[in-house]
């Protein structure tokens, strides 16, 4: 029985010898898929938590702007479209209001809005007076209607006394 020693000269000698064709494709070992961990969880830092809390209160004044203005805008376009509501049955109580701000600020946390006060300024002026203004309109397309109907009821009601 001879046993052969393959010590690193002889597979040198022998890889030199050998033509391409001889060589195999190694075979890969794949390696085992590591178990994943349940503890796996994110390290929040004290500093992670205090950035995230101010901004929120950084967005906070933007957030009432935009739920004031929501506030105005929503309660005359519907009262508009609904001839019969009021706009004061569909303002937001003070809990909604709460809300809603709060959920602005989480949103305006995530994007990148940053107005200036000056375009608040402009925006909540063109807001409020624009509400105003189509207010004004319904209202002045109602008035002919209003005197009709009230000139109509005094005339009915002259008519009936005589």
């Amino acid at each position: 029985m001879s046993e052969v020693i393959r010590d690193e000269a002889a597979l040198w000698h022998e890889s030199r010898q050998a033509e391409i064709q001889d060589y195999e494709e190694p075979a890969f070992i794949e390696p085992e898929p590591k178990p994943e961990q349940e503890d796996s969880k994110e390290h929040i830092t004290y500093r992670d938590v205090k950035t995230e809390l101010n901004m929120l209160k950084l967005n906070e004044p933007t957030a009432e702007i935009i739920v004031g203005l929501i506030d105005v805008i929503l309660p005359i376009v519907i009262s508009i479209i609904l001839n019969n509501t009021e706009k004061e049955d569909i303002k937001l109580d003070d809990d909604e209001r709460e809300t809603l701000t709060s959920a602005w600020a989480q949103y305006l946390k995530t994007t990148s809005i940053n107005l200036t006060p000056g375009w608040v300024l402009i925006v909540t002026m063109l807001t409020i007076y624009g509400a105003k203004v189509s207010i004004a309109l319904v209202n002045r397309k109602k008035e002919p209607e209003f005197i009709e109907t009230k000139q109509k009821e005094e005339n009915n009601l002259h008519e009936k006394k005589n």
